[in-house]
């Protein structure tokens, strides 16, 4: 018996080992996409008070809940509370951007607002993040976040494209 639980458990953990290193992957070639669609000056002035201000309210917005709801004996209902969070979390995160901007570059104020919305469309997959942790599915959580980081990419992209160029 202990047998049949080790080789499920190692078979797991390739699954999970592969489904991150496919994450990897997908986030490189997003990044590198979106790399090569930027304006390399405004992403040099922009990309590293930018992310900073994406992993900032990510990490306020997931990090509570991902440590209260691993443990088995939390009430895991609170975990669609993640999504309100993130939303009020990337909105504050949205006014300090807007307020603290300057107010002739147009660039960066629209990457800044693109950066808040695309902390807010990974925060929505929040909820599929938390239950696969808890659950210890690694395959889940790598499509949950790998979902996010596509539809965050992808949605950026397309923005990017539909707004009109800076003279």
């Amino acid at each position: 018996m202990t047998t049949a639980n080790e080789a499920a458990s190692a078979r797991a953990a390739a699954r999970g080992t592969l489904w991150s290193f496919a994450l990897k992957l997908l986030s490189f070639a997003a990044t590198q996409w979106t790399l090569r669609t930027l304006d390399p000056v405004a992403l040099g002035k922009t990309s590293i008070q930018l992310e900073l201000l994406l992993s900032t309210s990510l990490f306020l917005a997931r990090e509570g809940f991902r440590l209260a709801l691993i443990k088995p004996t939390s009430d895991f209902q609170v975990a669609w509370m993640s999504i309100p969070v993130s939303t009020i979390v990337c909105f504050v995160a949205f006014v300090i951007h807007w307020l603290s901007a300057p107010s002739d570059d147009r660039d960066y104020r629209t990457a800044g607002i693109l950066y808040c919305l695309a902390s807010w469309i990974e925060g929505w997959a929040e909820p599929c993040v938390l239950w696969s942790l808890r659950n210890i599915d690694v395959v889940k959580k790598a499509k949950s976040e790998g979902m996010a980081t596509l539809c965050k990419t992808l949605s950026l992209l397309l923005l990017l494209r539909m707004l009109p160029e800076s003279p």
